[in-house]
């Protein structure tokens, strides 16, 4: 399947927010509620260069459906823990991988995660780091079948593995 997938615009944001929305409410489905304590509404925050993050859409021809969000900074929620393999070492930190459900299974959640892969490769980053919910098994087990590892476990007000990939 050909397939592009290009830094979001500000004037993108719409489009992230309707894929996040589409798959928290497709999430909220199966019972995995995490996703709803975020607001993705009406803010261009989303795509903002302001936050430090890169936002990118997955296009399959014209159709927009899939997203995620690179940083280089790790999450607040992050800071303190030290169960990295190189706690210090540059990292590429993934957040909202979405795919819109009508195109779970075709490997574009696979695509945004080697996408990803490259970029830090290409920054000379050779850690890319992100957390699950951990009652998430089957988005675990897709991290695991390429070959992140659970690097630890923390509460919050749902329990998450934290997972690191080793691109060295």
């Amino acid at each position: 399947m050909d397939y592009l997938i290009k830094k979001a615009k500000v004037s993108d944001w719409r489009v992230v927010r309707d894929i996040l929305n589409m798959c928290t409410k497709w999430l909220s489905q199966q019972g995995m509620t995490h996703w709803e304590r975020t607001s993705y509404q009406n803010t261009e925050e989303i795509v903002s260069q302001r936050n430090g993050k890169d936002v990118y859409i997955l296009f399959l021809m014209k159709e927009r459906v899939g997203t995620i969000t690179l940083s280089y900074e790790p999450p607040f929620y992050y800071r303190g823990y030290s169960f990295w393999k190189e706690p210090n070492a540059p990292a590429v930190y993934v957040s909202r991988l979405a795919v819109l459900p009508d195109y779970y299974g075709k490997g574009f959640g696979s695509a945004l995660l080697k996408f990803a892969e490259d970029e830090a490769r290409q920054k000379g980053i050779y850690y890319i780091r992100l957390d699950v919910a951990a009652n998430y098994k089957k988005l675990t087990d897709f991290y695991l079948k390429r070959g992140y590892k659970i690097v630890g476990k923390v509460v919050f007000d749902i329990e998450g593995n934290f997972f690191e990939k080793s691109l060295k």
